[in-house]
């Protein structure tokens, strides 16, 4: 099951967990909440199945919140876990993790994913394209070297970046995605980037 929005109340975050559990009108109260999901992972796991909960964009949470999701570990037996958790966020999760001494010895396994090379950003669009169903290349190799210093090979600008060309290279009815394509795409996003950061000061 995916959590999106992790910074919601606590029993919210239980109603969502037993909802995509297949548990409703769990009741309202807390103590309530946690009965229903202790007994629907031991349904579970009597029935050999083992939930796994995403939590995205984890680095939003606070410390009460990863508290919370300690006392979730809580629900296990002797041998096992019942469900399995995995954070998921940007370069501060890690940070806020190490802060919370309870939840760092609890986390098996870490892993943070680095920026991308030049080749590696090449093959993570190639791989998401094939994926996409498209078997032709559709990047030239000048447009990957630039998607590359533009995005400073981290997936999610690469991501952006490459929405982005895919959205002017169909306006231009353009049969590949070359380096003007990306050069365009580069500017109008730092132009609205720009943009926001004036906006934001301008509230302030």
């Amino acid at each position: 099951m995916l959590i999106l929005n992790p910074k919601i109340t606590k029993n919210d975050f239980l109603k969502e967990i037993l909802f995509q559990l297949g548990v409703s009108n769990a009741g309202k109260d807390r103590l309530s909440l946690q009965h229903k999901l202790g007994e629907r992972l031991a349904a579970l796991c009597d029935e050999g199945k083992l939930p796994v909960i995403i939590v995205d964009e984890a680095q939003v949470l606070g410390a009460n919140d990863f508290n919370e999701l300690r006392l979730l570990l809580n629900f296990q037996r002797n041998d096992r876990f019942l469900f399995t958790l995995i954070l998921v966020g940007q370069t501060d999760l890690r940070k806020k993790i190490f802060s919370v001494e309870p939840i760092k010895q609890r986390l098996a396994t870490r892993y943070h994913l680095s920026a991308l090379d030049a080749s590696e950003t090449a093959s993570y669009v190639e791989h998401r394209l094939s994926v996409a169903g498209r078997k032709d290349p559709v990047f030239t190799p000048a447009a990957l070297e630039l998607l590359h210093k533009g995005s400073e090979g981290v997936p999610r600008r690469i991501n952006n970046i490459c929405d982005y060309c895919l959205l002017i290279g169909y306006g231009k009815k353009a049969e590949r995605i070359d380096e003007d394509i990306v050069t365009d795409a580069l500017k109008d996003l730092d132009e609205w980037r720009d943009g926001d950061e004036t906006q934001m000061a301008r509230t302030a």
